[in-house]
Order: C-alpha cells, then sequence, then structure tokens
C-alpha cells in the first residue's frame, strides 16, 4: 500500500480535534485521515503547530528518504511572515507562525530582546508577504519536479483557500457555540477540507479514480 504524506501547519496536524483536546470525538476524523481513508493509501502526517514555509520544506527534504516511488506528498504552503529561531533553553529549532503565539508566549523566546527583534522582523516579512510567497511557492514547484522524476507525486495547496474563506471551512468556536474558543477546524471543518484536497487530488492525478457519486 503506497502512502500519502501530509505537510504543513496546525491545520494539517487537526490542532483542535486531537485525543489530548477537549473538542476530541474519536467517531471523526481530520482531513489527512479522511482523504486517505477515501483513496485506501495509508497515512503519515507530519503537520506541527507553528510551521513555517522554512519548516516545512525542510520537513519534506528530510523525508524525502522515506519516499517510495507512487507515494503522494500533500503540503501547505502557510504565511510568509512564519520563520524559524533557535531556542537555547530547549537547544532546539522552533518554527513560529501564528501571531497569537508570537505575541503571547515569552517561552518561545530566548529574551525579551530577541522577541522584539523578531516582532519586527515579523513585521517586515508581512509588508514583503507578495513577494515572500512566489518566493517559496518556486522552492515547492522545484521539489515537487524532483521527485517526480522519482514517480513520486506531489500536490501543494495554499493556506489562502481557508485564510481567505472562513465561512467554508467550520471552527472548533462556531461547532459548539463559543463554548471552545478555538478557531482551528471542527470536524465538520475538516470534511469541507478533506473535499477540497480530494477535488485537488482528482484534477491533477489522472491516476486517481473519483467517484461517480
Amino acid at each position: 500500500m503506497n502512502t500519502i504524506w501530509f505537510f504543513g501547519d496546525c491545520i494539517t496536524k487537526g490542532s483542535g480535534c486531537l485525543v489530548e483536546d477537549r473538542f476530541y470525538n474519536p467517531s471523526k476524523n481530520i482531513f489527512p485521515t479522511i482523504v486517505c481513508d477515501t483513496l485506501d493509501y495509508k497515512l503519515e502526517n507530519r503537520g506541527i503547530d507553528g510551521a513555517s514555509n522554512e519548516w516545512t520544506l525542510n520537513s519534506i527534504l528530510k523525508e524525502s528518504v522515506n519516499f517510495n516511488s507512487n507515494d503522494i506528498i500533500v503540503a501547505c504552503n502557510t504565511t510568509s511572515w512564519g520563520f524559524i529561531q533557535f531556542h537555547v533553553k530547549r537547544n532546539k529549532i522552533l518554527s513560529i507562525n501564528d501571531p497569537y503565539y508570537m505575541n503571547a508566549n515569552e517561552d518561545y523566546y530566548n529574551s525579551k530582546e530577541e522577541k522584539k527583534v523578531y516582532s519586527d522582523y515579523r513585521n517586515i516579512r508581512k509588508k514583503y508577504q507578495l513577494e515572500l510567497d512566489k518566493f517559496y511557492q518556486d522552492q515547492f514547484n522545484s521539489i515537487e519536479k524532483f521527485l517526480s522524476i522519482k514517480s513520486i507525486h506531489m500536490l501543494t495547496w495554499s493556506f489562502y483557500e481557508w485564510y481567505s474563506n472562513a465561512d467554508k471551512y467550520e471552527t472548533i468556536t462556531k461547532a459548539t457555540n463559543g463554548e471552545i474558543r478555538d478557531m482551528h477546524f471542527s470536524y465538520k471543518g475538516h470534511e469541507s477540507m478533506a473535499n477540497h484536497i480530494l477535488g485537488l487530488m482528482y484534477d491533477k492525478f489522472s491516476f486517481l479514480k473519483k467517484p461517480l457519486n
């Protein structure tokens, strides 16, 4: 059985709908699982909270040694103002993207001085967002071309799909009428995203057979 590998941020990870989350329902699935179940593929989900494009691209490259011929890579490019940084106490590289966590969590930074620098850096990146979007999309496209040489298929979808269509993808906040304040997808939102991703895959990959109904 071939594998679909998912790369992206908290939306791909399924944050808010995971076993440790208050909204978790074991009878429901997040969109990567729905996609794999529908197509009868094995699932590998490499989404993480706060993934920047640098993090996602690096993750694809690191995992590429594990890809097999006819596997499918589904990657989400995300906001271009996210970034990676080295965290001294944790002794590792962290990826930071979501503005709330960037501003509210002191422990993401090594010092208040560095937090100020990174905040200014984020604002500069936002200023040139469109140019950076193109830069990262070119990188995703280059990886896709390289993987195709090994008969590995890749689809990149844009975070703008849900970022610019908030009403299309139900959030946990909306699903619970505000009882749980969480702007990640509800299970209904994940179903909507699964349908979107499947549509993109059927259009791009002729070897996938779209159901008749």
